[in-house]
């Protein structure tokens, strides 16, 4: 690494990928970033393996559906070492599980034109009490259903390893211990963002499930 790029490095942990976006746990700030890159970051990288930002870009595109994005020249795994509990505690510090409206409305998108950029587009949720995933029968996608506050949401899931291993067949898995044996762990927590923005709309969705750290 050259000495100009050490100043510009951040550190985070892997939380999931949205088409080209990483999205990730800033260590220094405790908050979600969503991170470009010019070069490739697999997107098959184990979940919460820590990696470090190099190249800080400052002229990436401002979106108001994405005020936590940010842009560097490349990532690579990082050797440092996080603790399991520091990164949970992290995720539990994010977490909106407690509130009626999801990312700040109620429904299930948000008019682009409505977003102003001082909203976060991105949150967790704890589901250690009660999960299911499920069909959606009008657009036959997988979705995640979950309380928050005292309503129960659905909203698609775009984590492919959860899309991959749902099978088609069962219109919903609502038992914990069922979920695992489908998907090979217990869901933790949800990671949930806008989408990028289509017909004027920016969709709520699932990012990752997360199994604990």
């Amino acid at each position: 690494m050259a000495k100009g790029e050490a100043t510009l490095s951040n550190d985070f942990i892997y939380i999931g990928h949205l088409q080209s976006e990483i999205f990730a746990l800033n260590l220094d700030h405790r908050v979600i970033s969503r991170i470009e890159v010019e070069e490739s970051f697999p997107s098959d990288v184990p979940l919460y393996t820590p990696f470090t930002g190099i190249d800080r870009k400052k002229d990436i595109f401002s979106d108001p559906s994405r005020p936590e994005l940010i842009g560097f020249g490349k990532v690579e795994p990082s050797s440092s070492k996080v603790s399991k509990s520091k990164t949970g505690q992290i995720l539990e510090e994010l977490d909106t599980s407690a509130n009626n409206a999801l990312l700040g409305s109620l429904g299930p998108s948000v008019p682009f034109g409505q977003l102003d950029g001082n909203r976060p587009s991105t949150t967790i949720v704890d589901i250690r009490k009660k999960f299911a995933i499920g069909i959606d029968p009008k657009s036959e996608r997988v979705t995640g259903t979950y309380p928050l506050g005292n309503v129960i949401m659905t909203t698609p899931i775009r984590d492919p390893r959860v899309v991959a291993c749902f099978p088609r067949d069962i219109e919903v898995i609502d038992r914990s211990k069922e979920i695992a044996e489908v998907l090979g762990y217990s869901p933790a927590f949800l990671v949930i963002a806008l989408a990028r923005v289509y017909k004027g709309y920016c969709k709520k969705v699932i990012v990752t499930a997360l199994p604990e750290p």
